[in-house]
């Protein structure tokens, strides 16, 4: 079981880029200048295993969505087993599930947002589905920024090439990655006060992670002072000391985690809130929206390319 960098046809990554803009394109006519977006990228980078291909928020609504590149028929091209996936998922965590239609030209189906729910097929306009009542972060929502702030840390200490990164609930590991050493490693990534990693329970329900070496990261998630809770679009403090490794690989000399001083990379790390829960102004929105934009297509351009 090999563990290395994703490769996506040009044709998926070009259908991902068309999505991502025209979203944040949507979203930046919703708002005027001077206010603070009432919009947020959850997951805009490719990756797989995912249940969906890209997710957004847009006040207190999560929209996830498939971009579904139609054959020359007009047909779908999304498998049964990717709609019933985000389905699921959508169901169990408060989501709108949606499809993002492209043409066999690249080009999307309809105007606007170009969303339709993937369950019954009516159009989906998120200004008229969106309000400001609080609603709390569902459990997938924790787990994305629990795992991209394990994932930051991972890059910021240099202990090696993230290879995937997986939030679909339930799913283990959440990360694996190429360590320096040339091995390959993975980390599951739980919140702070989760409950505590049992090994052989662990190995007897994933027989095949036996082979490498394992870590696993907390990562606490608080609300902003004076909220009881993590509500959607509000600040999200994220700290985390990095992963500490819980499961010798087969050729692994290391230390177990009760017996390590150090957390994996040598010391350990704060984070700021991820990307979508940073304060922006109004003034800058189309360039805030269109940054996730850019940086999907700068992730894209070091991404390998297979036909």
């Amino acid at each position: 079981m090999a563990h290395r960098v994703q490769h996506f046809s040009q044709e998926y990554l070009a259908a991902l880029q068309l999505a991502a803009k025209t979203v944040a394109e949507q979203a930046q006519a919703t708002f005027e200048p001077e206010q603070t977006p009432p919009f947020a990228w959850l997951k805009l980078a490719p990756a797989y295993p995912a249940f969906c291909d890209q997710a957004f928020a847009y006040r207190n609504q999560v929209f996830a969505y498939l971009v579904d590149r139609l054959d020359e028929k007009g047909g779908s091209t999304a498998t049964d087993e990717a709609k019933e996936r985000l389905l699921a998922v959508a169901e169990q965590n408060n989501l709108v599930p949606c499809r993002f239609a492209v043409k066999p030209d690249g080009t999307a189906v309809e105007e606007g947002w170009n969303l339709v729910r993937l369950d019954n097929g009516e159009k989906v306009v998120p200004t008229n589905l969106a309000g400001d009542e609080p609603v709390k972060r569902s459990d997938w929502e924790r787990l994305e920024i629990a795992v991209e702030a394990t994932a930051e840390w991972l890059a910021e200490n240099r202990c090696g090439e993230i290879s995937t990164q997986c939030t679909i609930p339930g799913a283990d590991p959440q990360i694996w990655f190429h360590e320096v050493s040339g091995d390959d490693a993975w980390v599951l990534v739980r919140e702070e006060g989760a409950e505590a990693f049992q090994e052989e329970k662990f190995l007897k329900e994933h027989p095949a992670l036996k082979d490498y070496a394992g870590y696993e990261c907390r990562v606490k998630l608080s609300p902003e002072e004076g909220e009881t809770a993590l509500f959607r679009g509000r600040r999200a403090d994220v700290h985390t000391e990095g992963p500490v490794k819980i499961h010798l690989s087969s050729s692994d000399k290391g230390l177990l985690a009760e017996e390590q001083t150090v957390p994996l990379g040598g010391k350990p790390a704060s984070f700021p809130p991820p990307q979508e829960e940073r304060e922006v102004s109004g003034k800058g929105c189309l360039l805030y929206l269109l940054a996730g934009v850019a940086a999907l297509a700068g992730a894209v351009a070091g991404i390998g390319i297979v036909g």
